[in-house]
């Protein structure tokens, strides 16, 4: 019989809006861009590359509960706030600063409402 020691534990994603309180979310995504292109030249081709603006994204899924949402997204997404997002996960702490955007509700049969948005700006991980 399995000892429950034999198990690791995986923690939920939590994530926090400044220094707001941390929300329990779901299908967290960081996608960092780099930039990098491919150059050509008249003799070579591929002849290298070279590194451009580097940018990030954070998505991110929760439920919407009876009471509506638990932070007021869409305000800050119509006024097109800055906002500091802060994604915890074992051994890091990712810290993004940038806008909303595409901000999506999906409403299925026989399942939660879910609220998915993105934030779009720069994103940097420290070490825990």
């Amino acid at each position: 019989m399995a000892d429950s020691n034999d198990f690791l534990d995986y923690p939920k994603g939590q994530v926090a809006l400044g220094p707001g309180d941390l929300l329990d979310c779901a299908d967290i995504t960081i996608a960092f861009e780099d930039g990098e292109k491919v150059l050509a030249t008249l003799r070579m081709n591929p002849a290298g590359s070279t590194h451009g603006m580097r940018s990030a994204s954070a998505t991110y899924k929760s439920l919407i509960s009876k009471e509506g949402f638990e932070r007021d997204y869409m305000t800050k997404y119509r006024k097109r706030e800055v906002i500091q997002l802060r994604l915890k996960v074992p051994g890091m702490v990712f810290s993004c600063v940038g806008r909303f955007s595409k901000p999506q509700i999906v409403a299925n049969v026989d399942n939660a409402i879910e609220f998915t948005i993105t934030i779009v700006g720069k994103c940097s991980g420290d070490p825990v």
